[in-house]
């Protein structure tokens, strides 16, 4: 971390710009609060920049921190990502914020993003652990090209809501499956009581 900051101040000196360096740097250590404080202090700074502090605090918190870089960036007039919205709903399912969620999906309608499926994938997700399962529902079935991810986002939000018919239906109609499927659907019956079902 010292070696870091020395790297900045050497850059600050000389005028050389290595600041995307020294964030992506950063946020794998992670300390995303100075990753922050040089995002703040570069003077355009970029989307990538933002997507990788919105990941940072995505996955290492607080997740309510990503929807703070959402409105700068967009304030900046830097246009999202399918990227971006993947950790953003992330971080909504996190919360369990479904006014915050249903803003961003509405936006990433608006940017016409609804064409990659790991974006896609997060939302239906979102949608599953929030409990929303009609959304989450609509999502999927309007999608294309489906992943096993996909799949397994929608079995464990019926699993956990114990609509284990659903559950067990859409994991019967999945081209393919994989451990987390398997577990998804057993944890399912575990937690509702009824394993012996299966």
């Amino acid at each position: 971390m010292n070696q870091l900051k020395q790297i900045h101040a050497h850059t600050l000196r000389n005028g050389t710009d290595f600041t995307k360096y020294l964030i992506t740097n950063l946020l794998q250590i992670p300390n995303i609060n100075y990753a922050h404080k040089l995002l703040d202090n570069t003077p355009n700074p970029t989307l990538f920049l933002y997507n990788k502090l919105i990941q940072a605090y995505s996955s290492h918190g607080p997740p309510r921190q990503c929807f703070s870089l959402y409105s700068q960036f967009l304030h900046r007039s830097l246009s999202p990502t399918p990227h971006s919205f993947t950790f953003l709903f992330a971080s909504c399912a996190s919360l369990s914020d479904p006014s915050q969620g249903q803003m961003l999906h509405a936006h990433f309608l608006k940017f016409g993003l609804d064409y990659d499926v790991y974006a896609l994938t997060a939302l239906v997700d979102m949608y599953s652990k929030m409990g929303f399962l009609c959304l989450a529902r609509k999502v999927f079935d309007e999608m294309d090209g489906k992943d096993v991810p996909t799949w397994n986002s929608l079995i464990a939000g019926y699993a956990k809501s114990g609509d284990l018919g659903e559950a067990l239906r859409l994991f019967l109609d999945m081209p393919s499956r994989n451990v987390i499927s398997w577990t998804a659907l057993i944890s399912g019956y575990s937690q509702n009581g009824d394993i012996g079902r299966l």
